[in-house]
């Protein structure tokens, strides 16, 4: 996708990189991504965007890297911008500038059985080897920081997590979502609304909402359609909570989007969850005891709705992190020229 805007002066031309975007398949994998480069299109940033498929061997890094190389120098672009550590490997081979965001596993590796741990392994190495060729690293949390082993990445590391749309993502009805969406209004929705991976623990979700139905027996672990971005917002707003029981992650946009349409976030402590959901009083922090979610399950959903969103949560709108981007952006431009004038 691109977007110009007419000016005296030349937009800075960025081309995205990323298996994280959303198809017609997966209309909502990836939708961060995409926000963001909606947010900088507010920005006159003039932008192309490569998407990786998603899933099927991983050998098609290697095989899309040679395009990525040809497109980046056809195209005259200012900068690349690779959204995962894999897809900042991909994009690596050329002589532009280069950005490159972590999302979580890339750097934190993944669970499981242990060929899953071995591509994991090998996942976070190639992450590594592209953030020293890139120019800045951004991870999504500061937690995220630690996971940069060489001091040379963590000397030229960001923090910027993915921003939201604060004005999709607004408190609205619960009838009318659960009209919508086909859910009974005398149900209690706990929303799961993530990938169907290991990682996200759904074991572990069904097992705390099983628990809680002792109490609440009309309680139901929810997992919306596959919906487009702009539907998203429904999904919150027809829930009682949203559940978040992952292993890995980074910086996790549904915790943000879920607090922004005032809706209680019950969070293991991942990623920087626990540092935006303690500052709400309406929200719970609990361990990976099936019995602690579960009562933290049923003290959400028998107390009072919450009235509005934190206030705070306007820091995550696109359209600010989307300024701070293109700062960083400016940064890398402005040392790039700096070396190529030393270098002549």
């Amino acid at each position: 996708m691109a977007s110009s805007v007419p000016s005296d002066k030349p937009a800075l031309r960025v081309l995205h990189v990323t298996s994280m975007f959303p198809t017609a398949a997966q209309p909502s994998a990836g939708s961060y991504v995409e926000t963001l480069v909606r947010g900088l299109e507010t920005l006159r940033v003039r932008q192309e965007v490569m998407a990786i498929p998603y899933g099927g061997p991983k050998g098609k890094y290697w095989r899309v890297a040679r395009q990525i190389r040809e497109l980046a120098q056809r195209d005259r672009f200012d900068l690349v911008h690779a959204h995962y550590g894999l897809a900042g490997w991909a994009a690596m081979w050329h002589s532009l500038p280069l950005v490159i965001t972590y999302a979580g596993s890339d750097l934190a590796g993944v669970a499981g059985p242990i060929a899953r741990r071995l591509r994991g392994r090998l996942e976070v190495a190639l992450s590594h080897w592209a953030g020293l060729r890139a120019d800045r690293v951004i991870v999504v949390s500061q937690r995220m920081l630690a996971l940069l082993r060489l001091r040379d990445l963590r000397s030229k590391a960001v923090v910027l997590p993915y921003g939201i749309d604060t004005k999709r993502f607004a408190p609205g009805s619960r009838e009318h979502a659960r009209r919508v969406l086909g859910l009974g209004s005398h149900e209690k929705i706990v929303l799961w609304p993530h990938a169907d991976r290991p990682v996200k623990r759904r074991d572990l979700a069904e097992a705390a909402v099983a628990e809680a139905r002792r109490a609440i027996p009309e309680l139901r672990l929810w997992k919306p359609p596959a919906l487009a971005g702009e539907e998203m917002p429904l999904c919150y707003h027809a829930a009682d909570c949203l559940l978040l029981m992952s292993d890995s992650e980074g910086s996790p946009t549904v915790v943000k989007e879920a607090l922004s349409t005032a809706l209680p976030v019950i969070g293991v402590d991942v990623g920087d969850v626990w540092e935006w959901i303690g500052r709400v009083a309406w929200c719970r922090r609990v361990g990976r005891d099936p019995r602690d979610v579960a009562q933290a399950i049923v003290e959400v959903v028998r107390g009072e709705p919450p009235p509005t969103p934190p206030r705070w949560i306007s820091a995550f709108d696109v359209t600010a992190t989307a300024q701070r981007l293109l700062e960083v952006y400016a940064t890398v431009l402005t040392d790039h020229e700096r070396c190529r004038g030393v270098a002549t």
